[in-house]
């Protein structure tokens, strides 16, 4: 292997590497506390009530004392 061919070897491996390289994703991970500040309403009222996720409007309409546990006795 000739002078000439071996540069053009190790050029062609160098830009290959960065290239590589350069198209590597970098992520950033970024945590959301999603756990508090929930609420909900009716859409034709102005009243909000406080809500909790994970959950269901059932269970929130429950703990708001809207509405009663439905698997209780006969409701």
């Amino acid at each position: 292997m000739s002078i000439t061919q071996y540069l053009k070897t190790i050029i062609t491996l160098f830009f290959f590497i960065i290239i590589l390289n350069s198209c590597e994703k970098k992520h950033s991970v970024t945590n959301f506390n999603l756990n508090n500040n929930w609420s909900f309403s009716v859409s034709s009222d102005t009243t909000w009530l406080p809500a909790k996720v994970p959950g269901t409007v059932h269970t929130d309409l429950i703990q708001n004392s809207i509405i009663e546990d439905p698997f209780f006795r006969l409701n």
